[in-house]
């Protein structure tokens, strides 16, 4: 059961199981090979986020039999707010009228995933009950 768990890992264990899910949902479609309807179709689309969203998650549980730690929540928050500080300071650089690199558009373009993961993240600390100021 889930005695000996950390109130963190207990919600991730509880936040993982819905999109195990909806991942499982999702690859049976796929196999069907039937023609899908605009709901089935947009279900299937959201795969790539849904497996995203299940892999961070777990890299907060302890790998079975591993002795290696799991991640730290706090610290990856930390590190999540601090790439948005940076990518703040990019756009405003390039609504300033600086010309960006194609790197830098990139990790432009790459802002709503990091901004989402951040989300997704501080919603399980508040849940665990962690301060992650």
């Amino acid at each position: 059961g889930e005695e000996g768990l950390s109130l963190l890992q207990q919600e991730v264990l509880r936040r993982t199981k819905p999109l195990t899910k909806k991942l499982r949902e999702i690859d049976e479609l796929q196999a069907k090979g039937a023609v899908l309807n605009e709901g089935q179709l947009s279900k299937m689309s959201k795969r790539g986020e849904v497996l995203a969203s299940i892999e961070l998650l777990e890299s907060f549980l302890p790998a079975a039999g591993s002795t290696e730690a799991a991640a730290d929540p706090v610290k990856k928050v930390r590190a999540l707010h601090k790439k948005m500080r940076q990518l703040d300071e990019l756009r405003a650089k390039g609504q300033g009228g600086a010309e960006l690199s194609d790197e830098q558009r990139n990790k432009l373009a790459g802002a709503a995933a990091l901004g989402r993961e951040l989300e997704q993240l501080t919603q399980l600390l508040q849940a665990a009950g962690i301060e992650a100021s």
